[in-house]
């Protein structure tokens, strides 16, 4: 994989063309850093999860051991993030993850918390469901995983933006071809995807999914559904 992608000094070039192709008013585009590793984690805490319907569902908190788990997610630095050219602060998010077919080697059953456990085998286990290395022949896949904004700065299609910046990105990283995937696990996620043309490879009713006859996910308001998206650039 490292000798398809694109070097860090080529990829902040990528991100460089995109801030000038959009031209946007006191913000821009950054590529996420280590400098930033930290801020990014808190920004997701707030800004994400704390809305995101299935951590919201079980109860899942920031603590010390999901902190560990993203930072080590997200160590290579692929994600996008948007940035207030007045604060400095980021006020958006577009996480990424380069993945190689057979590449989630995370042992479930060394995370301590119940609830990250049931989150990612539920995510793990309709992604391997889905099978988008064979059904794209590939063996590498970019997947977008959490995508966020400020409340501050909501209602305003800054998620659309970056959304797009993220494609325009990806397409450019040095995969040939370039598949993304992602999960729509909101009605507002699944719109995301839907206007950006993307596949839908898979849905889940949440009332449908069950663990030992007991449903996983309880009280998810008006989300109903997870959908699972791929799209090949």
């Amino acid at each position: 994989m490292a000798n398809k992608l694109k070097c860090r000094k080529d990829l902040l070039k990528i991100v460089e063309d995109i801030n000038s192709s959009f031209a946007l008013t006191d913000m821009h585009f950054e590529l996420a850093s280590d400098e930033r590793a930290e801020e990014m984690v808190d920004f997701l805490r707030e800004h994400f999860f704390a809305d995101e319907t299935l951590s919201k569902s079980v109860g899942l908190v920031m603590n010390e051991c999901r902190r560990k788990l993203l930072l080590e997610r997200y160590k290579d630095n692929l994600s996008l993030l948007l940035v207030s050219d007045v604060t400095k602060q980021i006020i958006g998010v577009r996480t990424i993850k380069i993945i190689e077919a057979g590449g989630n080697t995370l042992n479930l059953d060394s995370i301590e918390d119940e609830r990250i456990r049931k989150v990612l085998t539920f995510l793990r286990h309709k992604q391997s469901e889905m099978d988008v290395y064979k059904y794209f022949g590939v063996d590498i896949a970019v997947n977008f995983i959490n995508l966020g904004i400020h409340r501050d700065f909501r209602n305003r299609g800054l998620g659309s933006i970056l959304m797009k910046a993220a494609m325009l990105y990806v397409k450019d990283i040095g995969l040939d071809p370039v598949c993304i995937t992602g999960e729509g696990t909101s009605n507002y996620s699944q719109k995301i995807y839907e206007k950006f043309g993307f596949e839908m490879m898979y849905c889940v009713n949440y009332e449908d999914y069950k663990v030992d006859g007991e449903v996983v996910f309880k009280n998810t308001g008006d989300n109903k559904s997870c959908k699972f998206y791929a799209k090949k650039l």
